[in-house]
């Protein structure tokens, strides 16, 4: 068996009542045996520090009946438990009752999906364990802070549809279960026979009852919450459970008078209410699971929802969709069928939710890919998908000097222009029925993933295909020797003197105005065949030539203070222009605009955007989006050397 611990709390007059589930049971439900505790650490709504029951301490009722999701009614009680309790952990076996109608409805219901165990205890007694305090409890040695519970009384067992185990990940135990009391579970419709006295129903009468129920199961969720406003912790509870409007009332009564009993900060508990699962701490949680930064968590969503949905990481995509529906009161049965998928895919606020977590798992395989693009071309902001002219450093003329009394002079923009233009890339994915139903969060974020890793390459895919392509820039191609940015000839293969020549090219390079453009090169741009050479070249001090004359040993070119950037993209023979022997100087686009890169309205990252529910595909659709342009702006700053003839 599968040893799990999930808490969730309740008050009963003013005694507090700890529920904790356990054990993945399966389906043969005519026999329930499993862990229902395992003796460590879990969580509790009235404490900001973990709980522990010792089981030393743990009394067992004279009778321990088998119950349905704790509901305090003869009704659902399901058969009768034997308990074994160890010094560590504690055991139950028995089984439900199958000529019962509703146990037949849950094993009914366990053939289409696993039921869990889980146990109910009355807390007697409990002991704050201060900071570092060691305490051995259940055959472990616990370190403090925690609150020990030192006395309690077993009361039942109960069959519930979600557990979970702490030891991996907490897991909310969202709405399997919302039937009102009187309600049989999975009940069926039997058609009558054939009788001149048995009235049938027409489809109208059907409608108007089903409807008249639905608004009926509306105004006692909205009453509960009402009712329940101070405790939003136990709401969710609550209309699980089933309770009208005076039962959460009376619940809320005794809670407020329970409280007010229980001492403050100098005594044993420290008593702090979480918030209910809000949107924000759904996502919070499902971007836990998906890996994402707690630090991106926080900044996006906040702290306070971080901290509530901490112990809800292992959140599944049922239960984010169920918790969605509770949200927006949807009702949702013991099993999750087509009608509340749909709702929950439809009518709630989950789609934005997984669109903003796929968003953020694009963005966390986009900014780990380090582009070479974005290292040595400048950034531009571009107002929409028109050409838009580019003003540069070397268009507007020197400052002069100005008399006394003299006039300013008004700069004037040159003859040559530099554009740019954003296009936009785009691919479509889904989140179908049938990803819920397998509970597969990661195969929905894979498509995301790819694409963000794919959004950062498309970037260095655009700049080297025009960068390759020689392009025409204002009447001359980008590189050409009328320019002194292109040299040509194994005279200037890659080596020291090829180095020596392509860097005095560059710091003759001239201005509009015929003066130099007073910028060196910071970038060396090489492909995979040259790398090796390069980085020996750009970090190594000394030169060894094997010459007999005498020569400086000192290795000039690593004085230059460059830095290599390798590229596959150089030698790839998909792409026009392709060398292995050609490489490239480029100057700090801080300094000099050579390449701009221009992201439509200052956006640097792809978005994932949501369409509306599609009942042809059985699912949401959404888009990955990125609007960027990436075009040459100065044939100055760089120069490009062939290495061959």
């Amino acid at each position: 068996m599968k040893k799990t611990n999930k808490i969730t709390a309740a008050l009963d007059g003013k005694q507090l009542r700890m529920v904790t589930a356990s054990s993945e049971i399966g389906n043969d439900l005519t026999r329930v045996e499993g862990t229902a505790y395992s003796g460590g650490f879990f969580s509790q709504w009235w404490s900001s520090i973990p709980c522990v029951t010792d089981l030393a301490g743990l009394e067992i009722a004279a009778q321990i009946p088998l119950m349905y999701n704790h509901y305090n009614d003869p009704e659902y009680r399901l058969g009768e438990l034997t308990v074994t309790k160890t010094e560590t952990a504690l055991q139950v076996a028995g089984g439900i009752d199958p000529d019962s109608e509703r146990g037949k409805a849950i094993i009914d219901a366990g053939k289409k999906c696993d039921w869990q165990l889980s146990h109910g205890a009355e807390i007697i007694e409990i002991v704050r364990v201060g900071e570092k305090e060691v305490r051995t409890v259940n055959g472990r040695e616990l370190t403090g802070p925690f609150n020990l519970i030192s006395k309690a009384v077993l009361r039942e067992v109960s069959v519930v549809a979600i557990g979970a185990d702490a030891d991996t990940s907490l897991r909310v135990a969202a709405g399997f279960n919302i039937i009102s009391k009187g309600e049989n579970m999975h009940k069926k419709t039997e058609t009558p026979a054939a009788s001149p006295a048995a009235p049938v129903a027409d489809d109208a009468s059907v409608k108007a009852a089903a409807d008249a129920a639905i608004a009926q199961e509306r105004a006692r969720v909205s009453a509960v919450r009402a009712a329940l406003s101070e405790f939003p912790h136990m709401v969710d509870k609550a209309i699980e459970a089933g309770w009208s409007e005076e039962h959460a009332k009376d619940v809320a009564e005794s809670a407020k008078k329970a409280l007010a009993g229980l001492p403050g900060s100098t005594g044993n508990i420290i008593v702090r209410n979480k918030p209910a699962a809000t949107k924000e701490v759904i996502e919070a949680a499902l971007c836990l699971r998906a890996g994402i930064d707690e630090n991106t968590i926080e900044k996006d969503l906040g702290a306070e929802a971080l901290e509530t949905a901490y112990p809800l990481r292992g959140m599944s995509l049922k239960e984010a969709l169920l918790a969605a529906c509770q949200l927006r009161n949807i009702p949702t049965g013991v099993t999750m069928d087509r009608e509340v998928i749909r709702a929950g895919m439809a009518d709630t606020d989950l789609p934005g939710i997984m669109s903003n977590v796929a968003n953020k798992a694009m963005l966390k395989e986009f900014t780990a890919y380090e582009s070479i693009a974005q290292k040595i071309c400048a950034d531009g902001d571009l107002a929409d998908y028109k050409e838009s002219q580019r003003i540069r450093l070397s268009d507007i003329g020197n400052l002069e000097e100005v008399a006394l009394g003299g006039t300013v002079k008004e700069s004037g923009v040159k003859d040559e222009v530099a554009v740019n233009q954003a296009k936009r890339y785009a691919k479509l994915f889904w989140l179908d029925e049938m990803i819920v139903v397998n509970d597969d969060l990661q195969a929905f974020l894979k498509l995301p993933k790819l694409f963000g890793a794919r959004a950062i390459r498309l970037i260095d895919q655009v700049f080297h295909k025009r960068l390759m392509q020689n392009p025409e820039f204002n009447g001359t191609a980008l590189f050409h020797a009328d320019r002194k940015n292109l040299l040509t000839g194994t005279d200037y293969a890659f080596g020291i003197e090829g180095l020596k020549a392509a860097r005095k090219l560059f710091l003759n390079q001239k201005d509009t105005d015929g003066e130099p453009i007073a910028v060196t090169p910071k970038y060396l741009l090489v492909p995979t065949t040259l790398e090796s050479e390069a980085q020996e070249l750009v970090l190594s001090a000394l030169q060894i030539t094997g010459e007999a004359k005498t020569k400086g040993a000192t290795n000039i070119v690593s004085k230059w203070g460059m830095e290599v950037v390798t590229s596959p993209y150089l030698e790839n023979e998909k792409y026009e222009g392709n060398s292995s022997t050609g490489y490239y100087l480029f100057a700090d686009p801080a300094m000099t605009d050579t390449f701009e890169i221009g992201y439509l309205k200052g956006r640097k990252t792809p978005t994932v955007e949501m369409g509306a529910f599609d009942m042809t595909h059985f699912g949401i659709a959404y888009r990955t989006r990125f609007d960027f342009g990436i075009r040459e702006q100065d044939y100055r700053g760089i120069v490009k050397v062939t290495g061959v003839a």
